[in-house]
């Protein structure tokens, strides 16, 4: 091997170190603010699930599943029939695996519903750790531009090849 073809190997080297380098921190950057979110997004959702009557449960199967026993037996929010979990569902007479299985179902797509819509209050007159964890997070990508999206889309076609 001549040195031109050293040469070219050893800018390969130095290319590909530079693109795993930028893939590495724009996953790095993109995990942050996934962990600094995920907390207060699942607060956020709480308290909504916890504010939502469980005859939306009713609502979300068209009907087909009755929540009256569920409702008797002290489960009033859609947060408290996700927290209560098919063994304690199982325990409310005239509430059977199937009925279980169907309300925890319609829970589990409404709280994905509210998850997707959900917003996380930023009061900048009283913040706390973890907001400011979430904003300088997401700083890191805003700091990185427009064109961030674009450099990892072409460093990923580099990476592959």
């Amino acid at each position: 091997m001549g040195r031109s073809e050293r040469e070219a190997v050893a800018d390969g080297s130095r290319l590909h170190a530079a693109v795993r380098g930028l893939l590495d921190d724009h996953e790095r950057a993109v995990q942050t603010v996934r962990d600094a979110l995920a907390p207060l997004l699942d607060e956020s959702v709480a308290r909504v699930l916890d504010t939502m009557p469980v005859a939306r449960l009713q609502e979300a199967t068209d009907g087909r599943v009755r929540v009256g026993l569920v409702e008797r037996d002290g489960l009033r929010t859609v947060r408290q029939v996700l927290d209560a979990g098919p063994a304690r569902l199982n325990q409310i007479h005239g509430v059977g695996p199937q009925t279980a299985t169907q309300l925890l179902a319609a829970a589990g797509r409404l709280a994905e519903r509210v998850r997707q819509t959900a917003a996380v209050p930023l009061d900048v007159d009283a913040p706390e750790p973890r907001t400011t964890a979430l904003v300088t997070a997401l700083h890191v990508l805003v700091e990185a531009g427009p064109d961030a999206r674009h450099a990892v889309d072409t460093a990923t076609g580099i990476a592959r090849r």
